[in-house]
């Protein structure tokens, strides 16, 4: 199967090198974990002023509290 070749104008060919202390790389990635996006992915929109939506699992741990629903 050929592959097919990419629109250059949405191809990203530019990068950036940032440095991050190791609790600053932790804090990255556990947010980041949070919207379920890679890293790189959370920097990306948050550098570009994108919206990051954070959604919690709020489902009850308790089964007597399911039959409160």
């Amino acid at each position: 199967m050929e592959r097919t070749k990419s629109d250059d104008t949405l191809r990203r060919q530019k990068r950036i090198t940032a440095r991050f202390t190791k609790t600053e790389y932790e804090a990255i990635k556990a947010k980041a974990e949070t919207v379920h996006k890679p890293a790189s992915t959370f920097v990306h929109d948050a550098a570009l002023g994108g919206r990051l939506e954070v959604h919690y699992d709020l489902s009850p741990s308790i089964p007597e509290l399911s039959l409160l629903a």
